[in-house]
């Protein structure tokens, strides 16, 4: 696929734009739709970034070419405010690759694990001042508390 024809994918998708917002199912229907062009190398991992910690960072390439079809990241706990996130800022960008090349490639079911290990945890942590029953649980647990979340014991 040359650069052209992935801007014309690419506006089916973005519109005008080069940044949606969606969810999960938003991120895997996109896959699935640049599936229908070309083969893709997908990458996932729980990463941080400017904005969230612990959030759900995919990469979609063309098999082929590591044109990066478009990149997608979410279900964070917002570095600013210590809220949820659990929608997605997806953006379709251009012929640039991440440093991915000592990760493994990953399927959707690896992403929907992935997702729903951070969900529960993050879900927990996020706002830790209004979550009574975390700070009641944190007094008696400590840090195992955080522990059995992350191990999804809680």
């Amino acid at each position: 696929m040359d650069y052209s024809e992935k801007k014309e994918i690419d506006k089916k998708y973005f519109g005008n734009s080069y940044e949606i917002r969606g969810d999960l199912d938003k991120v895997i229907f996109l896959i699935n739709e640049y599936k229908k062009y070309v083969e893709v190398d997908i990458h996932a991992s729980i990463d941080k970034n400017n904005y969230q910690e612990n959030c759900l960072f995919v990469k979609v390439y063309e098999k082929d070419s590591g044109i990066c079809l478009f990149w997608a990241w979410g279900g964070g706990i917002n570095l600013f405010n210590s809220s949820y996130e659990g929608g997605f800022r997806i953006d379709c960008v251009g012929n640039c690759r991440f440093n991915d090349n000592d990760r493994n490639s990953s399927s959707i079911e690896e992403i929907k694990k992935l997702y729903k290990k951070i969900e529960s945890e993050n879900k927990m942590r996020a706002c830790p001042y209004e979550n009574k029953m975390y700070n009641a649980l944190k007094e008696v647990c400590d840090d195992d508390l955080d522990w059995a979340i992350a191990e999804g014991l809680i």
